[in-house]
């Protein structure tokens, strides 16, 4: 009997809060699961829900709208992709529950062609494969990588990490966490491999900030038997960082 690895189905339950929340792809995710813009916000209950991306090779930041009667407004519906963070905005605090099961292989390496902005996010993997990131850890690999924003969707405001001219870094360091997006300040063309360096294991956060929001420790077992089922939610890391003044608008 070979050995086989039993990967668990996971219901995802993606938080959202009342007005601009900053996200990313949590999983694969399965047939049937939102794979576009507009899917996405067929799913959000309440008027006038909105998704938005940017587009860094032409500096364009696309927005679409489902209003109240249904219909859409706004940009050409578009796909969601695993390494992309999206803003979007929503009238009342609600959940999406998103099916799909984490990166059993590696995830493709987040390419910056040029200078500009990148939304950026990261899916689960396999805790094996999973490597644990910080702002901080990113800048240090990264040399083409100036800053990096997260938004604090309770507050509704921009934190920042960034490297100083005069050599270290300064704003408060903060978690690359799976089902987050970030938007990161290139200034030469690099890349970023989420696969390697970092730490296999997640920080008990006495300090580094370095707390991945789900990290699944998939066993594997002897045969064929049932598939399984883990249910799991986002969790945001450090919420202190130093405020910065951008802004969206969708």
């Amino acid at each position: 009997i070979n050995k086989v690895k039993l990967v668990p189905y996971v219901t995802y339950d993606l938080e959202l809060k009342t007005g601009l929340n900053l996200i990313g792809v949590p999983l694969y995710l399965f047939k049937g699961q939102p794979s576009t813009a507009k899917a996405l916000l067929a799913k959000l209950p309440g008027g006038s829900p909105a998704i938005s991306r940017y587009v860094t090779s032409t500096g364009v930041q696309e927005s679409i709208t489902r209003a109240i009667s249904g219909q859409y407004v706004g940009a050409a519906d578009f796909n969601l992709a695993i390494e992309e963070g999206y803003f979007v905005r929503v009238n009342s605090s609600n959940n999406i529950t998103l099916d799909g099961r984490a990166y059993t292989r590696n995830i493709p390496v987040i390419q910056f062609p040029g200078s500009g902005q990148y939304f950026v996010s990261r899916p689960a993997q396999d805790a094996s494969l999973f490597r644990s990131w910080d702002a901080n850890s990113v800048l240090k690999s990264v040399s083409g990588i100036k800053a990096i924003f997260r938004y604090n969707a309770t507050l509704q405001e921009y934190r920042e990490y960034f490297r100083q001219e005069t050599g270290g870094y300064g704003g408060e360091n903060f978690g690359i966490d799976v089902g987050q997006g970030y938007i990161f300040e290139v200034t030469a063309a690099s890349s970023w491999d989420p696969n390697s360096s970092g730490a296999l294991l997640a920080s008990d956060n006495s300090g580094s900030g370095s707390m991945p929001s789900i990290r699944l420790d998939l066993p594997s077992k002897t045969g064929s038997g049932d598939a399984f089922v883990l249910r799991t939610s986002n969790i945001t890391s450090r919420s202190e960082e130093r405020r910065v003044g951008k802004e969206c608008t969708i």
